[in-house]
């Protein structure tokens, strides 16, 4: 009859183990024949039914992440500020200056010049976006412009926080004055001499019905501006169209921030009320819980965001999660360059909100099996031609049962096999 080899269990491959890697299993050799003399005095282990997960385990801890400077680009004076530990939701103020407030916008473009009516392009999209995010703005105006509509909505940001609309601000209602001068200016400028008949009924209150969107239906035809030229045509047209301007909302880039989170927690506050507004203003964290642990380079480079985690608390309930981000590190240039970080999501924030500052285990599961059964990898016998099998102890002593292995991880293997079943007893070399 053919012999068959067992396989012995390698240190090396103890330690590729620990490690958290799943590896083949090697086939170091004995002779089977003696292995049913003696059964009585080898150690076995019972099968069991289950799952086996391989990855990489780590020690972590939760947080909050790091916290982030925010920083105020406005010109004027803090007038107000959150308290520490407030929890700012999009669409509400971060802080105040001049008694204006400074929000919090969902999305992931930042606001870097002024939109007003009439403005196209990527930003405005990426604020209609927000503005329909807050329920402010209909799904069928979210475009590449600044049209009435998000006119509308901006103010009804402000309003809806408590504030004045811009137009309704001093700002606002000087900015429009200023406009409306301008408008009659130009009209004058560009009205016939008297007694021609030609002069238009329209005063300086601003564009007619028509001026909306950066268009307008007023002066534009000769006759409505007499005899002023074609420059002063031009001149009016373009005042109509900053008087329409005016008259509608608009925000500026410093008015708003995104942060591109949820929500944020305040941290410490820089400055103060009454200080000039300018530079750092305050930190900031999610508000969410986060797992993070400190990992290798050659980890980091094989960790991908999205990746399932499963987070061990000290209480030992286990909570899943997923990679949110994996840091590249310090510079290696630096006497003490900081490790990459690994920072997990946690789904299920209620049993880890009070738990900041608690160290867990992390676990990346790189492949998972359910339903198997499982048993020490050292149970492996490796056949000479071929294939894996277990020694099975029987009345009589033990027996080899084929196997097909599906996983081996943390000196464990899951196999699948119709001649076994979880409670046997199984040979442990």
């Amino acid at each position: 009859m053919p012999r068959r080899k067992v396989a012995l269990w390698s240190a090396g491959v103890c330690v590729a183990l620990a490690a958290g890697l799943a590896v083949a299993v090697p086939a170091l050799s004995r002779d089977a024949e003696s292995s049913a003399e003696g059964a009585a005095s080898q150690r076995t282990a019972e099968v069991s039914s289950g799952s086996l997960a391989s990855g990489i385990t780590l020690s972590g801890t939760l947080s909050r992440g790091e916290p982030r400077a925010l920083t105020a680009s406005a010109d004027g004076v803090i007038t107000w500020l959150p308290e520490p530990g407030t929890i700012i939701q999009p669409g509400e103020a971060l802080y105040e200056v001049n008694g204006r407030p400074v929000f919090m916008l969902p999305g992931a473009v930042p606001l870097w010049r002024t939109l007003e009516l009439g403005d196209e392009g990527p930003d405005v999209l990426a604020l209609n976006e927000a503005l329909r995010d807050l329920d402010l703005l209909d799904e069928s105006l979210v475009d590449d412009v600044f049209g009435r509509g998000a006119s509308a909505a901006v103010g009804s940001l402000y309003t809806g926080a408590g504030y004045d609309a811009p137009t309704d601000s001093p700002e606002g209602e000087e900015r429009l004055s200023t406009a409306r001068d301008d408008l009659f200016s130009a009209r004058s400028a560009a009205a016939p001499p008297p007694g021609t008949g030609n002069a238009t009924e329209e005063s300086a209150d601003g564009a007619t019905e028509g001026e909306v969107d950066g268009e307008s239906d007023a002066g534009g035809s000769e006759d409505a501006v007499g005899g002023g030229g074609t420059g002063g045509q031009e001149q009016v047209r373009q005042a109509e169209h900053r008087s329409a301007v005016a008259s509608h909302e608009w925000i500026d880039a410093e008015d708003a921030v995104v942060l591109g989170v949820p929500s944020v927690r305040i941290g410490s506050l820089t400055l103060r009320v009454g200080d000039a507004a300018g530079g750092e203003v305050l930190t900031w964290t999610t508000d969410d819980v986060v797992a993070t642990a400190d990992v290798t380079d050659s980890q980091a480079a094989a960790l991908v965001s999205g990746h399932t985690v499963e987070i061990t608390l000290p209480s030992a309930e286990t909570v899943s999660g997923r990679i949110m981000e994996v840091s590249a590190g310090g510079d290696e240039s630096e006497s003490e360059a900081s490790p990459p970080q690994l920072v997990a999501s946690i789904d299920g924030q209620d049993a880890v909100d009070s738990m900041v500052g608690s160290a867990v285990q992390i676990a990346v599961v790189a492949d998972k099996v359910e339903g198997s059964l499982t048993m020490p990898v050292t149970a492996l016998v490796a056949l000479a031609e071929g294939g894996y099998a277990v020694e099975r102890v029987t009345t009589e002593g033990t027996e080899l049962v084929p196997v097909d292995v599906q996983l081996v991880a943390e000196a464990q293997v899951a196999v699948s096999s119709s001649s076994l079943q979880e409670g046997d007893e199984v040979v442990i070399p």
